[in-house]
């Protein structure tokens, strides 16, 4: 049970924190294609 739980939680978290590493990315490399 405890094992499960933990997995569940460590994937949401890798999840989330991907999204934002993504979301992140994506701006960082358009601004400067953008302002170039």
């Amino acid at each position: 049970m405890v094992a499960s739980s933990v997995s569940l939680r460590l994937s949401f978290w890798s999840t989330i924190v991907l999204l934002i590493v993504g979301r992140l990315s994506n701006t960082v490399f358009r601004s400067p294609a953008a302002s170039a």
